[in-house]
């Protein structure tokens, strides 16, 4: 049981690394500078926060790749109609976190 939550537990790190590593991609343009990295990143991590929880689906069209953007079509649309989605709030990565889940 131990190591079927690990394996769980993993896949699911690997999955919010995916998402994050496609955002940045679609997003990052040729000449661009590293020392706006924190400004834009959180910018964009700010915009696909807001619109997941408002259940946006136009607006994650245009943040994430195709790929992504189908399962998280596919999430939204299973949920009931004003349910309520998790709750995120953006801090700079300047600043340290801890994250629980």
């Amino acid at each position: 049981a131990e190591g079927i939550k690990w394996k769980a537990d993993e896949a699911r790190r690997n999955w919010r690394s995916t998402v994050s590593i496609a955002m940045l991609k679609k997003h990052i343009r040729q000449g661009w500078d590293h020392k706006q990295f924190a400004k834009e990143t959180n910018a964009r991590f700010s915009t696909f926060m807001k619109a997941h929880q408002r259940g946006d689906l136009k607006q994650l069209r245009l943040l994430v790749t195709e790929g992504i953007f189908q399962g998280l079509e596919r999430e939204l649309k299973s949920q009931p109609p004003n349910e309520l989605r998790s709750a995120f709030e953006v801090l700079e990565f300047s600043r340290p976190a801890n994250v629980v889940q």
